[in-house]
This record gives structure tokens, sequence and C-alpha cells, in this order.
């Protein structure tokens, strides 16, 4: 293979990159854009304009030009490199306008370069997705090269891209049009994306999926990504042509997920891996080289990007179904195993020929080396930290915190920020609620497992809502045990997370809540809450009550025996006062507690305040 063709291998693997990040980027942006109207109940023109501009973004492979595929390469690279940078900026509306800019550059690339060079584009989207993974796990599932700090990194990393791409333009090597993309062919690659982005190439994601480790699952789905590149496994599997044998990796596919969803441990994250490595290959018979007329692939990649954003958009409706369309509550498997349908279809398509040998067919020794290294990389990045012993502590620091998903008031993603707030109240226990463990709309990061690495403290997470958003409790005392539990809902579905701590040679209950809003019968979680507390003692409370004090609520937890401690017992509360823009509801409970004094840490301006209580056990 040339030097401008495993040049081109780089650019288009850094195009893929940038395509789904910038990807990421607008999902959020537009959850933050519908999130406000949807509590507001009501959708204005620019809440259903934000979701046509990306609808038009999906639309750029139509003007990707048949011939002429060199120019279409390195113009849409150029321009997919210039805007990226901005996805740096932390503010919702440069990035949202950055994030379609990329997306709009990235379907005209991937429709010229599947018309010039079909045989590198499924090996550079998955080299592609294996960096994403490395940049990812660096940063605890918070990617490295979107954070603020990083823009004149990425600013120097873009200039060196796009000399790069005008290199391979001088050199001329495209070769004319000899592949084209079929309409199912099209739809297959919208649909794998979905569930390669959302799922199956987010380690974090699976493990919240499967409840395994994320630290075992990050380096051996690296392997499972690459295995579908190894050409015995490649060649073997194409040559599967039975209805059986097609039936078989179908079967496969879909029980992967569903075997997957079940939270089965170890079986649960192999189903996954099983299910992740046939929507690989999936991709690759989708954008295999073969000759079709007439051409088709702008419209057929046109058709499969506004797939990938209607699964987006059921897949976001299945986690805010109370607020949009109740029809879609439970909802998110059934949305993956459609998207899976869909992309399986190309396995029985009779278009997609068994691949040739070819000279310009890139060679994978060097994938294998980087591959390798980055299994390395990841392995590291997720060893196990040390978390201090402070099981003898006298005086002991409870703060409870609703971190919105990891976002300000303003949509900026403002995680690291949180995380210094609760590092600065000097918090010993922290009850989360509203976090997110993998979920597109919150740039795929594990909110919980990048609090708990960053802070160096022990978790457990209970999902409540399709797996990726729930409840948790951070600790720096030794959790001796921990358990969660659904509480009856009639809107968002929500629970209680239980963590017994070692404090100062005695037993020390924490419990974390989060109870409903808009028309639910919050007396009854109330009640239900308490009764699993039931009598252990000294026991924390804390959590998003979404009551006010003097509730009947309140009175029910009074009556249960504890004592609201966030001000100091019977002291006045700040945070009745009329000009106080947020309103609180957010409490922490001691009973069979000494408290001491209690707080409202200094937090990034959110819809709900962060509450700290330092109390001593008797």
């Amino acid at each position: 293979m040339s030097q401008a063709r495993q040049a081109r291998v780089v650019e288009a693997a850094a195009v893929g990159l940038f395509f789904i990040q910038a990807l990421r980027a607008v999902v959020s942006a537009l959850f933050g854009i519908l999130y406000d109207y949807g509590f507001e109940g009501s959708v204005n023109a620019w809440s259903v304009g934000a979701v046509g501009l990306m609808a038009v973004a999906f639309l750029a492979p139509l003007f990707s030009p048949r011939n002429r595929t060199a120019f279409a390469l390195t113009g849409a690279a150029l321009v997919a490199f210039a805007a990226r940078p901005v996805l740096n900026v932390n503010e919702l509306m440069p990035r949202y306008w950055a994030g379609l800019v990329v997306l709009a550059a990235g379907g005209v690339y991937l429709a010229a370069l599947i018309r010039s060079a079909p045989e590198i584009v499924a090996p550079s989207l998955i080299a592609a997705l294996v960096l994403d993974q490395v940049l990812r796990a660096l940063g605890n599932t918070y990617d490295l090269s979107i954070r603020p700090d990083f823009l004149s990194t990425q600013i120097a990393i873009s200039l060196a891209l796009a000399l790069l791409a005008l290199w391979i333009f001088g050199k001329r090597e495209s070769p004319d049009p000899s592949g084209q993309l079929s309409v199912t062919g099209g739809l297959a690659v919208g649909a794998a994306l979905f569930v390669l982005t959302s799922l199956l190439t987010l380690p974090n994601a699976m493990a919240r999926w499967s409840d395994f480790e994320y630290a075992a699952i990050a380096p051996v789905l690296i392997v499972a990504m690459c295995i579908p590149l190894l050409s015995p496994i490649r060649n073997a599997a194409w040559q599967v042509q039975s209805r059986r044998g097609k039936v078989g990796l179908l079967a496969l596919l879909l029980m992967g997920l569903v075997i997957g969803y079940q939270r089965w441990g170890i079986w649960s994250a192999l189903g996954l891996l099983a299910a992740c490595m046939v929507t690989l290959f999936c991709l690759m018979r989708a954008t295999a080289p073969h000759d079709e007329k007439p051409d088709r692939t702008g419209l057929s990649l046109t058709l499969g990007l506004l797939l990938l954003l209607a699964l987006n958009l059921a897949l976001a409706f299945s986690f805010t179904y109370p607020y949009t369309l109740r029809l879609m509550q439970g909802m998110g498997l059934p949305v993956y195993l459609t998207a899976a349908l869909v992309t399986a279809w190309i396995l029985f398509s009779p278009i997609a020929p068994f691949p040739t040998a070819d000279t310009q067919t890139p060679s994978f020794e060097p994938a294998g080396i980087l591959a390798l290294l980055a299994i390395v990389i990841v392995m590291a990045a997720t060893l196990p930290i040390s978390v201090g012993n402070t099981s003898n502590a006298e005086n002991v620091t409870a703060v409870t915190y609703t971190i919105r998903y990891g976002y300000d008031n303003r949509w900026r993603y403002a995680l690291e920020d949180m995380a210094r707030a609760i590092e600065q109240s000097g918090a010993d226990v922290v009850t989360l609620q509203e976090v997110d463990a993998g979920r597109l709309t919150s740039l795929g990061t594990d909110d919980v497992y990048y609090l708990a690495r960053r802070l160096n403290m022990h978790s457990y997470y209970l999902p409540t809502v399709e797996r990726l958003t729930g409840i948790a409790v951070l600790s720096r005392l030794p959790i001796v045990q921990a358990e969660g539990r659904l509480i009856t809902s009639q809107q968002e579905q929500t629970g209680i997370v239980h963590a017994q701590l070692a404090a100062a040679g005695r037993d020390l209950h924490v419990y974390s809540t989060w109870l409903g809003i808009r028309g639910e019968d919050t007396q009854r979680q109330i009640s239900e809450a308490i009764g699993i507390i039931g009598a252990n003692a000294p026991t924390v409370l804390g959590g998003a009550f979404n009551t006010e004090l003097g509730s009947s609520a309140y009175a029910a937890i009074n009556a249960a025996g504890f004592d609201f401690a966030a001000f100091g017992l019977g002291a006045p509360s700040p945070h009745v006062q009329s000009r106080d823009p947020v309103p609180h509801t957010d409490y922490v409970w001691l009973r069979g507690l000494n408290s001491q004094r209690g707080w409202l840490p200094r937090i990034p301006p959110t819809n709900h305040k962060m509450v700290a209580v330092k109390f001593t056990l008797p």
C-alpha cells in the first residue's frame, strides 16, 4: 500500500473520530435545548428547529460529488479539522453549531470515501472507535480531547491533520470511483453507528448494562473490535452464505443485546461483546467494495444518517418518557433491537460480494500493533485506585448533590467543576442523584465512575432508568456492603441506595434517593423509602426530595426519627427566602447522629443545591 493510501487511512480515522465526538456534542446540546422546553410543557419553533438543523446536516452526503472524489475528500476533511476545536468550547451553542459542521463535513467525506476507497472505510471507522476508547479511558470515561483545557492541543492536532490532507491531495493517488452504497447498506451503516456509538463501543455503558467490571470489559472490547479485521476471521464470516448461517449471525446479535440487558455479569458482558463483533462485521459488509448502477451512495448514506438521528431521538425519549412520550417507557431495549435488525439486514442483501484481494487493501499488521498499544494504555488507565482508610475518623462530613447529569444551568458540561466542589466541601460521604453512566446525551461519560476515581472514593450505583441513569453513593469510608432497590413510581422510575459503611468501629448506614416531581405521589414514595430504611441507625439519608420543609412528606421523615440537619437543628433556612432563584428540594437527614453544623457549599450554578452536614457518631 502506498504512503498516500496509508496516510488516507490516518486521515479517515481522524475524520471518523471527530464525527463520533461531534455526534455526542450535538446530541448533548439537543438534550439541553429540549430538556428545558420539556419541563416547561411547551414546544417552540427553536426546539423543533434544532432537531431539524441536525437533519439538514445529515443531508450533506447528497452533495458529495460522484466524480472528483479527491476534491471532496480533501475539502470535507479540511472543514472537519477546522471546526473540530470549537467542540472544546464548553458552551451550548458553539458546541451545537460546530458539531453540525463536523457532522455535515463527515457525511460528505464518508460518501466520497465509500466511492473512492471503500476497502478502508470500515477499518478507519474501527480505528476511530478504538482511539475514542483510549481517550475516554485516559479521562475516566470523560473524553480528554473534548475538554476546554485541551483546546490548544486540539488546534495543533487539527493543523497537523490539515497539512496531512493537503499532502495527500498533492499526491493525486485517489482512484476513480469504484464503490457504491446501496439503500440497504446505507441504513445498515446508520443503524450500526447508533448501536456502536451509544452502547457497544462504550465499555462503561456495557459494564452498567451487564453489571460487570468496566476495567475488565474495556481492554477486552478493543480485542473484540479488532477481531473482524483479521483476515482468517473476516474471510470465514464472509463466506457464510447459507440462510441458516446468516440467521445464526442475526440471532447472535439480537441475543447478545437481550442477554446483555439482563445484568447477568460475565454472561451479559460476553453477549454484548459478541453483539459488537457482529455489528462491526455488518458494517464492513455494508461498505464493502462493489459496483451497483445507478450510484445511490449519497442518498443511501443520507437515509442511514437520518435513521441514526431517529434512533437517537427514540432512545432519548425512553429516558424522558414521563415528560415526553409515555409510550416510550421501557422501550430502550426494543430501540436497540430495532437498530440491530436494520443493521443485520445487510447480511441477506445479494449486492455485497466477497471482497477480493487487492494491492490497495490496507495491511493490518500496523493496526495490530496499535491495537496492542491501545489495550496496554486502557489497562493502565483503568487500574484500581487506592482509597485512603478514614474509618476511624471522629468527624464525618456528608453531602448530598443532584448533579443534573453533569451539566450546570447553562448546559455546560461541568463535571470537573462539580468534582472540585465536592472536594472543597471536605465530604467523606456523598449521595448523588441524576447520575448518568454512559448516555450519549452526557457525552458518554460515566459520572459516578469519573467522580469516584477523581475523588479517590469508593462507589455504588443503582440504575433506575434504562440501566444508564440512576442514583449513587460515594464514600471515603470503607463500604461493607451496598444494595439498591426500586421504589414504586408513577412518573420517572426511581429508587433508593443503601451503603453500609465502617466508621469509628461501628456501622454507619447511608441512603441516597431521588423522589418524583410532576404528578408523583411523593408521600407514598417517602413511606416506601422509610419502610426500606427500617430501624437502621445511625443513619444518613440524603437526596432530592422535591418537597419543601413543612410538607406532609417532611413530617413523615421527621416522624421516623430523622432530623433535618442542613443549617443546624431548628435554625431558619435561608433557602426559603423569595429572592433565592433556586428552590430548595435537597436535604440531608440524620438519625442517631450528633449534628455539628450544616451549610450550602458553593457549586456550579444548577437547578439544585448541594447540602453538607458535619456530624459525629455517638
